[in-house]
C-alpha cells in the first residue's frame, strides 16, 4: 500500500515528465533541426528548474517539511523523472527523429494543406542530402570534428556512443532469451 510520500514522489515525477514532454513539444516547433540534442538537454534542465521551484513552493507553504522527508521526496522524484526522460529520449524520441519515414511525414505535415510534390521530396531525401545533413548534425553537436575535408571523432563518450552501447546490450540480452 502506498503512503502519502510515495504518492507525492510518483505524482511529482510523472508531473515533471509530462511538463518536459509539453515543453519539448512546444519548443521543437521553433528550433533548427541541428539543435535537437541541445534543446532536449535544455528542456530537461528547464523542467528540473521548474520542479525545484515547485518543491520550494511546497516547502514555503509548509506542505512538505524541510529535512529528511523533503530530501527523500526531492531526490526520489528527480531520479524517477530523470529515468523517465532518459527512457523517452533513447527509446521513443531517438528512433522517431532518426527514422526517414518520420522525417518524410514531418516534411509533408509541415506544408499543411498545400502539400509537397514527389520531386521536391526526392530532392530533400536523396542520399547526398541525407548524409550531408547527418554529418552536419554530428559536427554541430560536437560528436564529430571536421578538418581538411575529413571527419573524425571529437568525443570519446557521448550521447550517441552511450546509445549504441545500450542498444548492443539490449540486443544481446534479448537475443539470448529463450522463447
Amino acid at each position: 500500500m502506498m503512503n502519502n510520500l510515495d504518492l507525492a514522489i510518483i505524482s511529482a515525477a510523472i508531473g515533471s515528465f509530462l511538463l518536459f514532454i509539453i515543453f519539448q513539444s512546444l519548443s521543437f516547433r521553433f528550433i533548427n533541426q541541428k539543435m535537437v540534442i541541445k534543446w532536449l538537454i535544455l528542456s530537461y534542465l528547464f523542467t528540473c528548474l521548474g520542479f525545484l521551484l515547485f518543491g520550494l513552493g511546497l516547502f514555503h507553504l509548509s506542505i512538505i517539511k524541510l529535512g529528511s522527508t523533503f530530501a527523500i521526496w526531492l531526490s526520489m522524484s528527480l531520479t524517477i523523472y530523470t529515468l523517465l526522460t532518459i527512457n523517452y529520449i533513447l527509446g521513443f524520441f531517438g528512433v522517431a527523429i532518426s527514422s526517414i519515414r518520420m522525417q518524410l511525414l514531418f516534411q509533408i505535415g509541415k506544408t499543411q494543406s498545400k502539400g509537397i510534390s514527389k520531386k521536391k521530396l526526392l530532392e530533400k531525401f536523396n542520399t547526398h542530402t541525407i548524409i550531408t545533413n547527418r554529418l552536419d548534425r554530428f559536427v554541430s553537436s560536437g560528436e564529430l570534428g571536421y578538418k581538411s575535408g575529413t571527419y573524425f571523432y571529437q568525443r570519446h563518450l557521448s550521447y550517441f556512443y552511450i546509445h549504441g552501447i545500450i542498444q548492443k546490450r539490449l540486443k544481446v540480452w534479448y537475443s539470448s532469451q529463450k522463447s
